[in-house]
């Protein structure tokens, strides 16, 4: 994605967020965001809405269907009507992703990728969230994923933070000392 584009899809989102910031909670959120995932996945649908010879009024229709299969509230038609209209379609998927990255920012959440080689269980996984919170001033959200690559030890990242205690990190900085 252009610079202009993420700029333009920020401020779509920006506008939206100062209208609907009380529709937006941590349900909502978590359909738009399986939303955003199904359209970037689906780059055909995305090419449907930019065939010109399809009437604005039916390509409404088809993605009013698919914001319904998501329970997405009236407010987010509205912007994928209007995305449409302005013919920006192409755009509806990175729009929504800064509307999730405005909320976000403006309600202090921050959302951790945290990697491990085996499985937290839930005790264990309660405090890693406490310790992240200590080290940010906010909510956090953490998406555990187990991955080999980090050996032994742990790995949390964020848009905008990055916590590591691994053995990889460990690795890391051996062949940086060794290759100076």
């Amino acid at each position: 994605m252009s610079i202009q584009t993420t700029a333009l899809a920020k401020k779509y989102a920006t506008a939206f967020v100062n209208l609907f910031d009380d529709e937006l909670n941590g349900e909502v959120n978590s359909r738009i965001e399986q939303f955003v995932h199904f359209l970037l996945h689906r780059r055909a649908a995305l090419v449907f809405l930019g065939l010109p010879h399809i009437p604005a009024e039916k390509k409404v229709n088809v993605v009013e269907k698919i914001v319904d299969k998501f329970q997405l509230p009236e407010s987010i038609k509205k912007i994928v009507r209007l995305l449409i209209s302005n013919n920006r379609q192409m755009i509806i998927a990175q729009v929504l992703q800064q509307i999730l990255m405005v909320y976000r920012k403006r309600h202090h959440i921050e959302i951790f990728d945290v990697k491990t080689v085996e499985p937290l269980d839930e005790n264990q996984k309660d405090e890693v969230r406490r310790f992240l919170e200590t080290q940010v001033s906010g909510t956090v959200r953490c998406d555990f994923v187990t991955e080999s690559e980090i050996i032994a030890g742990l790995r949390a990242q964020s848009n905008t933070n990055l916590w590591e205690y691994s053995v990889a990190k460990d690795i890391r900085n051996l062949k940086k000392l060794i290759n100076c």
